[in-house]
């Protein structure tokens, strides 16, 4: 099979970069199907190959974005926490408790100063906490949209059908019957056989006939 397709269908280079497809049959409508069928079968053999690079591609980003928005939800949560804490936001409120704390250790209000001190201790306890975690997952947001649009793009490779070549030419029956070249150097082969034996028999039949004659 490997050889009879060697010898029938040939692949050629053109000088514009298109690939030319020669098949030889002895039936030419026979030929012109092959050569239109390779073409199309390209196509899928194309797809094929790129389904078994791309499915996979597309579990591996699949994964790592949901990896990603669980670690954001863990991040949102901590946030959650440190609020019902009291710290909402570390910097507004640090700068607004210390003003009012200064204003009531003014006005001699020792009561609302404590708790102003309080709720200075408990940020100064959680603020830092806070701020590295809204900063982190402000980051980790911006890295779960990332990896959005590569999930798009693989999901994009995986599922859909592309079309890989443009038929400058469909081929077409040839007019003059061309055969296979492999039975042609059979024939070739044959012919020639058979020449050489004739001219054999017809060179040593008169040297017979001569030696018999001097004998």
């Amino acid at each position: 099979m490997y050889e009879e397709f060697n010898d029938n269908i040939t692949f050629k280079l053109t000088k514009y970069l298109a690939v030319e497809i020669s098949v030889l049959d002895y039936n030419a409508d026979t030929a012109a199907f092959i050569a239109n069928d390779i073409a199309v079968f390209m196509d899928s053999v194309k797809n094929r190959m790129q389904k078994e690079i791309s499915l996979p591609a597309l579990k591996i980003v699949e994964q790592r974005y949901t990896t990603q928005a669980a670690f954001i939800q863990a991040l949102e949560d901590s946030l959650t926490a440190l609020r019902l804490l009291g710290v909402i936001d570390y910097e507004s409120q640090a700068e607004r408790l210390t003003e009012q704390l200064g204003i009531a250790i003014v006005q001699g209000k020792v009561a609302a100063a404590n708790q102003l001190e309080e709720r200075l201790k408990t940020l100064s306890k959680y603020g830092g906490a806070y701020v590295s975690i809204r900063d982190q997952l402000e980051y980790e947001k911006k890295q779960l949209t990332i990896i959005h649009s590569k999930y798009e793009e693989a999901k994009v490779d995986a599922e859909n059908v592309l079309q890989h070549k443009f038929v400058v030419n469909n081929a077409f029956p040839a007019e003059k019957k061309f055969y296979p070249i492999r039975w042609l150097i059979v024939l070739i082969s044959t012919l020639s056989s058979i020449v050489l034996t004739l001219f054999i028999l017809a060179t040593t039949t008169p040297i017979n006939m001569g030696i018999k004659n001097s004998i």
